[in-house]
């Protein structure tokens, strides 16, 4: 079995860490990037009340979105490292093409809008969660905005050759403006 025919589930995080110091990592920067986010959104349930009162059924909700999309995101990053080393090996024998790239670099795409409705869902979670975990909220809060920002070298390098421009701009200026509400909620709430 190669190393990339490995799958992420199977990793316990001494295998992961070993996986990823070596030259063939398994799973890359990318798929990194995407564990990460996922970890940032499990912060986010550390804000979780027992009683949310009448922002119960809002809670609710927001509860079962953040379970969707972290479980999203462990599928997710089993396709970056999937579609990466398809892209490696179409690059190898000479055969890559356009669709190739973009798959490469659906993932992270797909993980940045995850982030961007996860941070959505955080302001949520700043302004009524648990007072005693606001720092894991910031922590959350912090690791999603840079997550989109570190993905994006990643993606602009594979979509160099694809035709079809995307606007990875407006991912930006929205994680900022999202990042910056969110930080307000936290020092308020912190004073």
């Amino acid at each position: 079995m190669t190393n990339y025919k490995k799958k992420l589930s199977t990793f316990d995080l001494e295998t992961l860490l070993k996986q990823t110091r070596k030259s063939d990592a398994n799973p890359g920067g990318g798929a990194i990037l995407i564990i990460i986010s996922n970890l940032a959104l499990n912060l986010i349930l550390m804000m979780d009340r027992k009683s949310w009162k009448e922002k119960k059924d809002q809670a609710e909700i927001n509860k079962e979105e953040i379970l969707k999309l972290s479980e999203s995101l462990s599928l997710n990053a089993q396709d970056d490292v999937d579609n990466f080393a398809y892209l490696m090996e179409k690059i190898i024998e000479g055969q890559a093409l356009e669709k190739d790239y973009y798959n490469a670099s659906k993932p992270l795409l797909t993980m940045i809008d995850t982030n961007i409705k996860a941070l959505e869902i955080l302001k949520f979670y700043l302004e009524y969660g648990k007072i005693s975990t606001i720092t894991d909220g910031q922590i959350a809060n912090d690791i999603l905005k840079q997550t989109i920002i570190s993905a994006l070298p990643t993606i602009k390098l594979n979509l160099e050759n694809f035709d079809e421009k995307i606007d990875l701009d407006k991912y930006i200026n929205l994680a900022n403006k999202l990042h910056k509400e969110n930080t307000k909620i936290i020092e308020r709430r912190k004073k």
